[in-house]
C-alpha cells in the first residue's frame, strides 16, 4: 500500500513537471487529457472501443470467474486443482491493461488508478467473503461512476 502511494505521488510530480517543461513545445491540453481525461472530447469511435474492450473482458472473465477467483485467493490450491495459475495471472493482467488503456482517454490516468484501487479497498472493509468482496467492489465502482456523471447534471 505504501509503495502504491509513493509511486502515485512520484508519478503525479513527474507528470506535473513534464507539463511545465513541455508547455511551450506542445499543446498542454493533450497532456491534461491524458492525466485527467476529457468526457467532452469522446466520440463514437471511443465509445466503440470501450464497448468492444468491455465486451471482450466480460466475455473472457465470466466463464473463468471461479478459476480467476481461486487463483487470486489461493494459488497453491488452484494449482493442486489443475488450474493454470500462471496463464490466468497473465490473462488477468492483460484484461486489466486493456480496460485501463481504453478508459484513460475518457476519464484520465488518475481516475483510472483511483477506480482500480478505491472500490476494492472499500469493499475489503465491507465484505465477509471473496464473492461479496468482488460484487461490492463492482457495485461501489458502478455507483461512484454514475454519481460522478449524473450529479453535475442535476
Amino acid at each position: 500500500d505504501t509503495l502504491i502511494g509513493v509511486f502515485l505521488s512520484v508519478s503525479l510530480a513527474l507528470g506535473a513537471s513534464l507539463l511545465l517543461v513541455l508547455a511551450g513545445k506542445i499543446n498542454v491540453h493533450i497532456l491534461e487529457n491524458v492525466l485527467f481525461g476529457s468526457v467532452l472530447t469522446v466520440n463514437g469511435n471511443d465509445l466503440l472501443v470501450l464497448l468492444i474492450v468491455g465486451s471482450l473482458v466480460m466475455g473472457l472473465s465470466l466463464p473463468l470467474y471461479n478459476r480467476i477467483m481461486l487463483a487470486s485467493f489461493n494459488p497453491q490450491l488452484a494449482a493442486v486443482r489443475g488450474v493454470a495459475v500462471k496463464t490466468l495471472d497473465y490473462l488477468f493482467v492483460i484484461l486489466v491493461t486493456l480496460i485501463t488503456v481504453a478508459a484513460v482517454k475518457v476519464i484520465g490516468a488518475i481516475l483510472v488508478g483511483a477506480l482500480l484501487v478505491i472500490p476494492a479497498a472499500a469493499a475489503r472493509l465491507l465484505s465477509q467473503s471473496l464473492k461479496g468482496f468482488f460484487w461490492i467492489s463492482v457495485a461501489i465502482a458502478t455507483v461512484s461512476t454514475l454519481c460522478g456523471i449524473l450529479l453535475p447534471i442535476v
